[in-house]
C-alpha cells in the first residue's frame, strides 16, 4: 500500500498534490465548482471551476471522453461549498479502469465533517429513525430534490419512496449509504460551542449526501445554511473530502492520499 499525506498551505486555494502520468490528485477549495455548470459550457477561458483552471496547464484533462457532458477527466465532485481532494484521469486507460473502481465500490472516499447538535427537523424530512443516544454507523436512504429551484435534497425511506417513484435517486437500485466510522466531542468553551467530529467513509455519493444525512441526524454541519448548521468561525463548509483509495490504473498498486482531516478554523 502506497500511503501518502499533504499539508495545505492554503485553504482558499487550489493546487496539485500528485502529478502521476495516469491521473492528478487536485485539492479543491472552498466556494469553487468541481466543473463548469451546464449553463457555463459554452463560455471560453473560465478559471471559477477546478477543471478549468487546471485544463490550460493539463490539457488533456478536458479531452477525455466524459461522464457527464463538459467533465472530462473528473471522476467525481465535490460541492461548491466542500474542500476537499479531487481526482482526475489523464488517459483513456486511467479514465476506463478508475471508472470501473467507482461501479464496484473499491474506490474509497473518506471526509471529515464537524457538527453540531440540533433540536429543529427541517421541513420535508422523514421521522428521524436513529437512536438520541449513540450515532448510527450507518445512514441509508433514497435522495429527492426539494425546495425553491430544487437546490436541496431529502432522504427518502423505503416506505416514502413508493409514492415518490419518479423523482427519487437510488445508487444502481440500492440505497445511498453514509458509513459513520467515528465520532469526537470537542466539549464547549467561552466562545465555542459543543461540536462533534465525524469521520465519514462513501463508496458511491449522491448531491449535498453527507450534508442531508448529518442533518438527518440532528447534526448539520457547522455553516452549513441549507441545512440547519449554526454560523461560526470562518464562513465557509466544515466539510472536507481528506481521502481518497484506489487502486492505480495501471500498477494495480493500492494507493491512498490524504490531507489533514481535521478542520480547526474556529478551535
Amino acid at each position: 500500500m502506497y500511503d501518502s499525506s499533504f499539508q495545505i498551505n492554503n485553504i482558499y486555494e487550489t493546487q496539485i498534490l500528485t502529478e502521476d502520468k495516469e491521473f492528478l490528485i487536485i485539492y479543491k477549495p472552498p466556494r469553487m465548482h468541481s466543473a463548469p455548470l451546464k449553463k457555463k459550457l459554452a463560455e471560453h477561458d473560465r478559471t471559477d471551476n477546478t477543471l478549468d483552471h487546471w485544463s490550460m496547464s493539463f490539457p488533456e484533462l478536458k479531452s477525455l471522453p466524459a461522464k457527464r457532458e463538459g467533465e472530462g477527466g473528473l471522476l467525481h465532485r465535490l460541492d461548491y461549498e466542500t474542500n476537499g481532494l479531487l481526482l482526475f484521469a489523464r488517459t483513456k486507460k486511467a479514465m476506463e479502469n478508475l471508472s470501473a473502481q467507482q461501479r464496484e465500490g473499491t474506490f474509497v472516499k473518506r471526509y471529515s465533517a464537524l457538527a453540531s447538535k440540533s433540536d429543529v427537523m427541517l421541513p420535508g424530512f422523514p421521522e428521524m429513525i436513529f437512536s438520541k443516544a449513540d450515532f448510527p454507523s450507518q445512514i441509508s436512504s433514497a435522495f429527492r430534490p426539494y425546495g425553491p429551484g430544487r437546490k436541496s435534497v431529502r432522504p427518502v425511506t423505503i416506505d416514502d419512496s413508493m409514492n415518490k417513484k419518479k423523482e427519487i435517486a437510488l445508487d444502481n437500485g440500492e440505497l445511498y449509504r453514509t458509513e459513520i466510522l467515528g465520532s469526537k466531542t470537542i466539549k464547549a468553551q467561552s466562545d465555542i460551542p459543543e461540536l462533534v467530529q465525524f469521520d465519514i467513509k462513501l463508496y458511491r455519493g449522491f448531491r449535498h449526501q453527507i450534508r442531508c444525512h448529518l442533518a438527518w441526524l440532528g447534526m448539520p454541519i457547522v455553516n452549513d445554511s441549507l441545512y440547519g448548521g449554526i454560523s461560526f468561525g470562518n464562513a465557509y463548509l466544515a466539510l472536507r473530502a481528506y481521502s481518497l483509495s484506489f487502486t492505480h490504473p495501471v500498477t494495480g498498486e493500492e494507493l491512498c492520499f490524504s490531507v489533514e482531516k481535521v478542520i480547526n478554523f474556529a478551535l
